[in-house]
């Protein structure tokens, strides 16, 4: 799986934050050289603050829906290139671990790659949080 793959995958697991991914790549291409953003930029501007961060703020309600972004990034981990991996590391898991109250929700939906992952990475900051 590459990262236009794993884009697509995102945009078919979650199609509500479509509209806000058009949008940004719009003005991207409006602003910039014309060429679309790239899928890190898509992650951190727009998946994280308009998705995310609000599915984990609300997490007693979206059970479901991290359920689904877990299975999400085991299969991006699982099945993706080096790109599609650290994305998932530095953009993803990272994030994670930034926030206590991320990390807290984030474990418990991890699956054993997404853990692996998490952990490898929070380990390379010097992190290391509590199971």
């Amino acid at each position: 799986m590459n990262s236009d793959d794993a884009m697509t995958l995102l945009l078919d697991t979650f199609p509500e934050v479509g509209q806000a991914v058009a949008d940004f790549t719009d003005a991207w291409r409006r602003e910039g050289d014309g060429q679309p953003p790239g899928i890190y930029s898509i992650v951190g501007d727009v998946v994280m603050p308009s998705l995310i961060e609000p599915m984990f703020a609300h997490s007693a309600d979206r059970g479901a829906d991290l359920s689904k972004l877990f299975a999400l990034l085991e299969q991006m981990l699982t099945n993706g290139d080096d790109e599609v991996v650290t994305l998932v590391r530095f953009g993803i898991c990272e994030r994670f671990g930034d926030s206590e109250e991320l990390w807290a929700v984030a474990q418990r939906y991890m699956g054993p790659r997404t853990r692996q992952t998490c952990d490898q990475t929070e380990a390379e900051w010097g992190r290391q949080h509590p199971r």
